[in-house]
């Protein structure tokens, strides 16, 4: 037998094995398929007075635009912010904690990224101040946005803020 018989012999016996795998590992109807208890999912001790911000309309001929989100340690213990990271270039994000600024706090998949590592005592207040720049995309960018901030704790909990838009040129 050839090596090429072989191979394609081969190939098609490990796909048809992986289809009957998948098909016997799918849960039967009316079995209980066990899910995660939301009781034992961990949270995260930084809560915000707002989550969400709607800038409304703003236009590019305006330029950038900055909400800033009041973020508390709820718990009796400090907090680890590891990294502060949006979801796009065109947001960046600046952590204010006792009256120090650390970033501002860009796209966590593009080059060099620092981490914060900076804590936020117990009870204690913090800012992030989120700055959008409907340019960034140039006429391309025109349209309904949604940004999202992502401030990750030490322990990999995450609080997120949501912004957006309608961008008008």
């Amino acid at each position: 037998m050839s090596k090429k018989l072989t191979l394609i012999i081969g190939v098609t016996l490990g796909i048809v094995g992986l289809g009957l795998l998948l098909i016997y590992a799918e849960p039967k109807q009316g079995e209980n398929i066990k899910t995660e208890n939301p009781s034992n999912i961990q949270t995260t001790q930084l809560k915000s007075d707002i989550s969400d911000y709607d800038f409304g309309t703003i236009s590019m001929k305006n330029g950038k635009v900055t909400k800033s989100f009041k973020i508390t340690n709820t718990e009796n213990t400090s907090v680890m912010v590891k990294k502060v990271y949006t979801s796009c270039m065109c947001t960046d994000a600046l952590l204010r904690i006792g009256g120090q600024s650390f970033g501002p706090y860009g796209m966590l998949s593009h080059g060099f990224f620092p981490e914060v590592n900076q804590a936020i005592q117990p009870k204690q207040d913090a800012t992030i101040d989120v700055t959008f720049d409907p340019n960034a995309h140039g006429p391309a960018g025109i349209g309904v946005i949604e940004r999202v901030v992502s401030v990750e704790q030490a322990d990999g909990s995450k609080l997120t803020l949501n912004i957006k838009a309608n961008v008008t040129p």
